[in-house]
């Protein structure tokens, strides 16, 4: 399932200046080169750090919209870690708890050992108190899941269904023939 969005980012929007020039995009259309370039707030296990998301371009990059308060993201959260694992050089899952979900760091950490026990590495790994993303990527509901190719264009915004190994192996096919790359 595809969903599309009200208006792309142009690249004379003035999205640097400020959260407000922001402006949703469109499957299909090319993020704006400060989605690579921006630092996030990451957090991992009690430590936070900024960095930006170019180690993840030419990479089929899925972001995992979740929140602490939301079960079916804290039940599926394992899953979908060993699913990307298993394409390491081919693909990156990133979780995202944008500041729409209300979790704030020390949610986060008041709630660790319980997530972590969910996630596959027995670690909690997320980009945190994050309102860019979800302005570029609206969501309402948890959670979501955006797909960037690896030529940095959105190319799905998907619900858990999705993402399957089924799903994933058909996307890296249609990206290999596209794109002529593995």
């Amino acid at each position: 399932m595809l969903f599309g969005y009200a208006q792309a980012q142009s690249p004379n929007s003035g999205a640097a200046n400020g959260l407000t020039d922001i402006k949703p995009l469109f499957v299909g259309e090319q993020l704006p080169d400060e989605f690579w370039t921006k630092e996030y707030l990451f957090y991992t296990n009690g430590d936070t750090i900024r960095k930006n998301l170019s180690e993840y371009k030419g990479k089929l990059l899925v972001l995992d919209f979740w929140a602490t308060w939301c079960a079916i993201c804290l039940a599926q959260m394992k899953d979908k870690e060993i699913l990307f694992a298993k394409y390491p050089n081919e693909t990156a899952f990133l979780m995202i708890n944008s500041v729409r979900t209300n979790d704030t760091y020390s949610t986060i950490a008041k709630n660790q050992d319980k997530i972590a026990a969910l996630s596959a590495e027995g670690q909690v790994k997320s980009i945190i108190e994050d309102p860019y993303m979800q302005r570029l990527f609206p969501t309402g509901s948890y959670p979501r899941y955006v797909w960037i190719g690896p030529r940095g264009n959105l190319i799905a915004v998907t619900t858990a269904l999705s993402v399957t190994e089924g799903h994933l192996k058909d996307m890296l096919n249609l990206l290999n023939q596209s794109y002529g790359t593995k």
